[in-house]
C-alpha cells in the first residue's frame, strides 16, 4: 500500500519531482522528515492542490502515521457517538 499526502499551498510543483516533506503530528512529539513525489499539483488563484506520494518514509515513521491516523479517526467517530 502507499502512503500519501494530499495538503494546500502557495508554491507549485512540476508533477514527478521529488521535494522534502517535514511533518509534526499534534499533539503529540512526533516529527517525521522524508522524501515524497509530486503526483498532482492543480493550481488555483488561491494556491495550488498538491498530491504527494511517499519514495523514503521509514518503517519507524509509516507506524508512527498509522498510529496518529486511527487516533484521530477514533476522536472523530467517539465525538459522531456523543451527538
Amino acid at each position: 500500500m502507499k502512503q500519501s499526502l494530499s495538503l494546500r499551498t502557495a508554491e507549485e510543483f512540476a508533477p514527478g519531482s521529488l521535494v522534502s516533506v517535514k511533518l509534526a503530528l499534534f499533539p503529540g512529539p512526533c516529527r517525521i522528515e522524508t522524501l515524497a513525489r509530486v503526483v498532482r499539483c492543480e493550481g488555483q488563484d488561491t494556491g495550488s492542490n498538491l498530491a504527494l506520494e511517499f519514495t523514503h518514509l521509514r518503517d519507524v515513521d509509516r507506524e508512527a502515521l498509522i498510529r496518529h491516523v486511527c487516533h484521530l479517526e477514533r476522536q472523530r467517530l467517539q465525538a459522531r457517538a456523543r451527538r
